[in-house]
């Protein structure tokens, strides 16, 4: 997880920007039943708190972090954390994905 925050305050009502890089199930297994990881997609997940109804980095910080993000071919899950909550790992697990960007088409599948 990389926090993108000003000053290193990543408290609730401060702007931080949270992205996260998952890897997904292969579905299958090995032949040990080990499950796979799928070269791609990985998922991206790009997190913001909401102020009322705007995200609390301004317009311009968001938009410039996430034509950054998509740049590297992933799969963009946009998260917008209800307000006066912080912006962590379990406020991302516990929403759900606002936005679904897929930015590269054309995937790998898995490996052996």
């Amino acid at each position: 997880m990389l926090f993108l925050s000003d000053g290193g305050t990543e408290t609730a009502g401060n702007p931080v920007i949270a992205i996260r890089i998952k890897a997904q199930d292969a579905i299958s297994k090995d032949i040990f039943g080990n499950a796979l990881v799928a070269f791609g997609p990985h998922d991206l997940e790009f997190a913001y708190e909401l102020d009322g109804t705007e995200g609390e980095p301004s317009r311009k910080d968001l938009s410039i972090a996430l034509l950054e993000c998509s740049k590297i071919g992933m799969r963009i899950l946009i998260k917008e954390i209800t307000d006066a909550t912080a912006v962590s790992a379990t406020s991302m697990d516990a929403e759900a994905a606002d936005l679904t960007l897929d930015v590269e088409t054309q995937w790998p599948n898995k490996g052996i």
